[in-house]
């Protein structure tokens, strides 16, 4: 007697389900590290590039700009100096995490500074950049030249190790074209 019976058995079914699990995690995860390298990257070439612009402008205009800094929110913006009135704004990504680490070994998560009148900054300084759980990803820093030459130096930077939020101290802000951070010697430039 012939058994005809039509359809799956309940292992066949649960094996099936467990494949199109596997393959749609590993499928996410796939996804997932792209997104984040993609944000990485594009806030790596964002970020030096807007505040370039800024620097720029002030160069060909002769004008000041304040630009801010705001790692809460998500935004850096711009606005000519003594004006209420943003003039550029750049959305930060939220997939990321950003910060400033100040002279006193702090974590900031604002940071003000001005274009000079010949295009520089007032003041040099430094975002990290992480991602969600807060291992280090980027770093870029931009270096005040006004005794030197009057214009913006920007480096980036990746990280030659595994770093963390933590493990970051500085002596003290960049200041001229000093740049001294203990963690030197574990990132690449990337320029």
């Amino acid at each position: 007697m012939k058994n005809n019976h039509k359809g799956f058995s309940v292992v066949e079914m649960l094996i099936a389900v467990a494949i199109i699990t596997l393959l749609s995690t590993l499928g996410y995860t796939s996804v997932s590290k792209q997104m984040e390298t993609n944000a990485i990257l594009k806030m790596r070439n964002q970020i030096p590039t807007f505040i370039k612009g800024i620097s720029e402008l002030s160069y060909e205009t002769g004008e000041k700009y304040d630009i801010t800094i705001d790692f809460n929110n998500y935004i850096i913006t711009a606005k000519k100096t003594g004006s209420s009135n943003i003039y550029r704004k750049l959305n930060l990504e939220k997939a990321l995490q950003y910060c400033f680490i100040d002279s006193n070994n702090k974590i900031q998560n604002t940071i003000s500074r001005n274009t000079t009148s010949t295009g520089n900054i007032d003041k040099g300084f430094t975002i990290y950049i992480f991602n969600k759980k807060n291992k280090a990803k980027s770093k870029i820093s931009f270096v005040s030249t006004t005794k030197v030459v009057k214009f913006l130096v920007i480096n980036r930077y990746i990280p030659k190790t595994d770093m963390y939020i933590n493990d970051f101290t500085q002596d003290r802000e960049i200041t001229g074209t000093e740049l001294e951070l203990k963690d030197s010697n574990n990132w690449e430039k990337v320029n």
